[in-house]
């Protein structure tokens, strides 16, 4: 196999989640951030009591921006040779192929987390249909998302993977500090 590997894509989305392979990407960082609310939404978020004088001023001057939250995680994604090439990967060819990513779980709601802290490495990501949401509910996914530090189970209306860098082979199933340009949760990613 040769010594450079390009992706086809950078961005991966829940339309690539039979690409998707957490198992062995290793966490730097994870937070839960403020997101915008995207305006498709806005109309499935709560309003004031109809006829009430407060659904007047509220179609008057309706809302231009609704805030939500992410949740986001630094890691380094670990492919295989079989991820890369569509081969099997042979037993003698065990090589690490890394990229810096950042993965996103958008308009994230938390249901179910249990995280000891430390080093950790992810395992397994499973999406569920959602069960049926009450009228202000958000459409999305149930997600479950398993590591070495716990669990996470949330609904999340998408999922982006972004990789910073294209894959580079490394003899470490994690990149060094520089070489994947330190913590971050950019969405910037390099051709």
């Amino acid at each position: 196999m040769s010594d450079e590997y390009k992706l086809d894509k950078l961005i991966w989305t829940e339309d690539d989640f039979e690409r998707i392979n957490l198992d062995s990407a290793y966490v730097y960082a994870y937070a839960e951030q403020p997101a915008k609310l995207p305006a498709k939404y806005w109309d499935l978020l709560p309003k004031p009591l109809r006829g009430s004088e407060a659904e007047a001023k509220y179609k008057a001057n309706p809302p231009t921006n609704y805030w939500g939250r992410e949740l986001v995680f630094d890691v380094d994604y670990y492919f295989r040779r079989s991820d890369l090439t569509g081969q099997p990967q042979q037993p003698s060819d065990y090589t690490n192929w890394l990229s810096p990513a950042t993965l996103v779980f958008e308009q994230a709601d938390i249901i179910e987390m249990y995280i000891n802290y430390g080093a950790s490495i992810l395992r397994t990501l499973k999406r569920y249909q959602k069960q049926p949401a009450p009228e202000d509910a958000l459409p999305g996914w149930m997600w479950l998302l398993t590591a070495d530090f716990g669990s996470l189970r949330l609904n999340a209306t998408g999922i982006k993977l972004y990789f910073r860098k294209q894959p580079v082979i490394s003899d470490s199933f994690a990149l060094g500090f520089a070489e994947r340009g330190g913590w971050s949760f950019s969405r910037e990613v390099e051709e």
